[in-house]
């Protein structure tokens, strides 16, 4: 089955990774574009094979009846609105992160989707990594026994987040949901279930809300406590994603960037190499971005039953998001309300 998408917001990200990856997939089709920007648009075109239709407004390209599934790639502040109108118009949507920035957007999207059979899933390209997916696997076959801690850390040496619509806050919703809500929903994906409570600290060079370093401690209803650092600031820092998880009979330590993992059984041990093998083709975007467009196509098609970040995932990483920024002014430790 040939899945025909369109896709809203034609920025860099669409250019250099949506369309790139979306041209790999055997049954995706691009059938049109859509942006405010007759240049945006246009360049988007050019990476297409075949003629997308153009469109400057969303609700006409929602009204075309050529296409199947939407990919969101707009600025954070819209997404909940296009995702609930693209529902209601009864295509199958894949929204970038996040999904959305209040509660209030989050019914808005809840809404659009009761009663419907549309694939709703978010950009949460992380999960679909290989390495996230094989520390999964293990802590799911019990290979390192009930889980303990799980620990993550983004560090770039980009500086504070000022720029760009990235650093409008009312366009973005800030640092928390923009970048460290991928280390709160790959955790959670890691253990299975959001956090309890959350508790959140921060800080910024230029003031906030401008953090450009998030420190958060998540308890799980497993028991295990999680440990996540994002610093924007961490000068020197290069392209990696490490990831590690600590349980009673061993630890998993791994990158998701640089394909690494490695099992550490307890009792020292001889470490097992478990790094997936990987093709070596050209990465557009993370790991796991390419997988992502894939398993959402599969989805659509029917090849497979569900994404591995559905409309319940997305929503509860916003929940998540939303706890450590309370959390954060208010100075304590804030329960997660999913």
């Amino acid at each position: 089955m040939e899945v025909r998408f369109g896709i809203m917001g034609v920025g860099w990200w669409t250019r250099n990774v949506h369309i790139p990856n979306l041209l790999r997939v055997a049954d995706a089709r691009i059938v049109a574009l859509c942006s405010r920007s007759k240049e945006n648009r246009e360049a988007g075109a050019k990476l297409c094979s075949g003629q997308p239709r153009l469109f400057e407004r969303y609700e006409d390209m929602l009204a075309c009846d050529e296409v199947d599934a939407v990919i969101v790639s707009t600025p954070n502040v819209f997404h909940a609105e296009q995702a609930a109108a693209a529902l209601r118009a009864g295509k199958h949507v894949l929204c970038e992160k996040p999904l959305a920035l209040t509660r209030k957007d989050a019914r808005l999207v809840t809404q659009a989707a009761a009663g419907s059979e549309r694939v709703v899933a978010a950009g949460y390209e992380l999960r679909s990594a290989d390495v996230s997916s094989a520390v999964r696997e293990a802590v799911c076959a019990g290979r390192v026994g009930a889980p303990l801690m799980v620990m993550g850390r983004f560090w770039r040496s980009w500086g504070p987040m000022t720029r760009g619509w990235r650093g409008e806050r009312e366009m973005s919703g800030g640092p928390v949901p923009e970048l460290f809500s991928h280390t709160a929903d790959l955790q959670a994906y890691l253990m299975g279930e959001a956090p309890q409570t959350v508790y959140g600290k921060a800080g910024a060079i230029e003031g906030p809300p401008y953090w450009d370093r998030v420190s958060v401690i998540s308890d799980y209803p497993c028991g295990a406590v999680g440990v996540a650092n994002m610093c924007l600031v961490a000068w020197g820092m290069k392209e990696d994603y490490p990831v590690e998880v600590v349980g009673e009979d061993g630890r998993l330590v791994g990158d998701v960037v640089k394909g690494e993992l490695t099992l550490w059984p307890k009792g020292g041990g001889e470490p097992q190499d478990l790094s997936p093998r990987r093709s070596g083709a050209p990465l557009h975007g993370f790991p796991g971005s390419q997988e992502l467009v894939q398993e959402f196509t599969d989805c659509v098609s029917g090849r497979r039953p569900a994404p591995r970040c559905g409309l319940a995932d997305a929503i509860a990483t916003c929940a998540i998001c939303l706890a450590v920024e309370q959390s954060i002014a208010r100075g304590r430790p804030v329960r997660v309300k999913v």
